[in-house]
């Protein structure tokens, strides 16, 4: 009987811990959902998913991975902590990795407040950095949080004086949330330092391993040094090969010409008829004698750098935004005046305005200030009607500028590579 009853009271013991573990590994679980459900939503974000108003129907479905629930947690993460929701997502994947390796968390309600401080001196740090493009609550890239932040400080304490704050506030975090790695990096500095002398020769050994990587990479492509190199290198050191690799790259398009002996014994048999050709191509052969334009193989295009996509959807969004408060700004100012049609460009966006009858372009022109100052853009440019068009332009530069690739010429031109022009 005394035995039963000691196995009874261990069970009814041990029932509640056993539940307390279930209950601990479902939390982990929920938690890592979350956290991979918000990583996906907020890479895969689109400022055209609902519940943002800029595109009207609504998009159905949305571009966001996650779907309907992916796009409103992402708008809500951006529109509320802004680049901070990066950093709070950061160090709750930290925290998910860490209790699902049977790790545990203490002193978690200083770790709370840590990351509190971590995510509003993220967003102050955005809008200080750009005012302009950090107080856009719709771009989300300071959120209104950081804005109220870096507004109160800009308010109180000017942009030094901000800055100085953030900074500690973002220490102070750091401090709270990972105290022992911050308090480990002293001594890891103080290692490094100590063993200093020894860091010439850690680097000579891993470029001596570099250079032999790259000597046998190069060996199993089938790629020889010259023989003036493999005269003066040790037959015992495997050497880099001095040419470049794009310069080796380009070599076996060049179709070799003839030599000078060659070229002499053929103009001592026989005069060639003069080539026409291009006043502004200056053969090979009157400089080197080894190559003639008309034998030399232009390199690929796949050298040059491919343009940057994406750029031309986020700037259709950001100018149709425009669009709507430029349209705002005109009603305000009792300016009958309607934005019909707008060009997006890579440095500035052309917007054209219908004026109603009686109403002066001076009117519009008075208003460029005020016009930019709605835009949030540092100034705008009024165009004055253009032939054969009664609309007026307004010239807004834009925040984010595109970078032209010079491939994109060439490959809007390409009969000028047959005649060796460069299209400009």
């Amino acid at each position: 009987m005394a035995e039963r009853r000691d196995k009874n009271k261990a069970h009814r013991t041990a029932e509640p811990t056993d539940s307390r573990r279930f209950l601990r590994y479902g939390l982990i679980l929920l938690l890592s959902g979350v956290v991979v459900v918000a990583w996906i939503s907020l890479l895969t974000y689109s400022p055209t998913d609902p519940p943002a108003q800029e595109v009207y129907p609504p998009k159905s479905p949305p571009d966001n991975a996650a779907g309907w629930v992916g796009a409103h947690m992402a708008h809500q993460l951006r529109y509320w902590l802004g680049g901070g929701a990066y950093m709070g997502l950061l160090f709750a994947s930290v925290a998910a990795a860490l209790l699902m390796l049977g790790g545990r968390i203490t002193d978690l309600p200083w770790r709370i407040v840590g990351l509190v401080l971590l995510i509003s001196a993220t967003g102050a740090a955005i809008y200080l950095r750009d005012p302009i493009a950090g107080g856009d609550v719709t771009s989300g890239s300071a959120g209104m949080i950081g804005i109220s932040a870096g507004r109160m400080l800009l308010g109180r304490f000017g942009r030094i004086g901000g800055w100085i704050i953030v900074v500690v506030a973002f220490c102070t975090g750091l401090m709270f949330v990972a105290d022992r790695l911050v308090l480990r990096l002293p001594q890891m500095g103080r290692k490094v330092w100590r063993h200093r002398g020894g860091l010439p020769a850690v680097v000579g050994v891993l470029r001596e391993r570099f250079e032999r990587a790259s000597a046998s990479g190069f060996a199993s492509a089938g790629v020889t040094a010259s023989p003036r190199v493999a005269a003066a290198a040790p037959a015992a050191a495997a050497q880099v090969p001095t040419e470049a690799p794009a310069f080796r790259e380009l070599t076996p398009r060049l179709i070799p010409g003839p030599s000078k002996r060659d070229e002499t014994r053929q103009i001592r048999t026989e005069t060639p008829k003069p080539k026409k050709k291009p006043a502004h191509v200056r053969s090979k052969d009157q400089d080197t004698g080894e190559t003639s334009d008309e034998q030399y193989v232009l390199p690929a295009m796949d050298l040059l750098a491919d343009p940057s996509g994406g750029y031309l959807e986020s700037q259709e969004v950001h100018a149709a935004r425009q669009k709507f408060v430029l349209q705002q700004t005109l009603n305000n100012f009792g300016i009958e005046a309607e934005v019909v049609g707008y060009m997006t460009g890579p440095v500035i966006t052309l917007y054209e305005l219908s004026l109603a009858p009686g109403v002066k372009t001076s009117q519009i022109v008075s208003l460029a200030t005020d016009i930019a100052r709605s835009l949030a853009v540092p100034g705008v440019r009024i165009v004055p009607p253009r032939f054969g068009k009664d609309t007026v332009g307004i010239e807004v530069p834009n925040l984010d500028k595109e970078i032209v690739r010079i491939k994109e010429l060439m490959n809007l031109a390409p009969d000028a590579e047959k005649e060796m022009y460069l299209p400009l």
